[in-house]
């Protein structure tokens, strides 16, 4: 004898699809990050790498040619600084970039330790970002330069943006877990 469910099958527009977790979102999201990081922050650190071992007086005959006005001495003392330069970008942000490459991996599996750690370099790595957007901002508003102004909030907000939507999901996966949202349609409901 055949019985028949107590629940008919859904119609198809009833039926929900999960939702990612927050550790898949934050894991892509990080994936982003260390791209974007890599990309734009190698290439400045590369530059200003290569600038720091070029003669100075080959890089002003070279600006003085090209017809662009130049303060010789500020870009003395940035042809100076550099090297300088190049290694701060190259540990403050192509280091940690590596490392979320890498640490993404970990977090889609939902590993724990590695969600802790990436967490505490995001939120270390935040905040020396957020530092340089807000004095890029400042800058900028006060030269009154909008190019300036763009740019700044497109080098450092679009990192700062991205790294504080990563630790938003891990700190939802901290406090749900896995939200993934399945629907028991065999199940009985409170109004039944």
């Amino acid at each position: 004898m055949t019985q028949y469910p107590n629940h008919p099958a859904p119609e198809p527009w009833q039926i929900s699809v999960p939702e990612k977790s927050p550790a898949t979102t934050a894991s892509t999201l990080l994936w982003i990050v260390s791209v974007i990081q890599l990309v734009f922050f190698g290439c400045a650190s590369l530059g200003l790498g290569l600038m720091s071992v070029m003669p100075f007086d080959e890089l002003a005959g070279q600006m003085q040619n090209q017809g662009q006005q130049v303060d010789m001495e500020m870009f003395k003392q940035v042809h100076e600084m550099a090297g300088v330069l190049a290694i701060m970008l190259l540990i403050i942000t192509c280091v940690p970039a590596v490392l979320y490459a890498i640490m993404a991996y970990f977090i889609r599996k939902q590993n724990k330790t590695c969600m802790l750690i990436t967490a505490i370099l995001l939120a270390i790595q935040t905040s020396v970002i957020g530092l340089m957007l807000l004095s890029s901002l400042l800058q900028g508003v006060a030269q009154g330069n909008i190019l300036a102004l763009l740019m700044g909030l497109v080098i450092f907000g679009i990192p700062v943006g991205l790294q504080a939507m990563v630790l938003y999901h891990l700190y939802q996966f901290k406090v749900g877990g896995n939200t993934s949202i399945s629907h028991n349609w065999n199940a009985r409901e409170p109004w039944e």
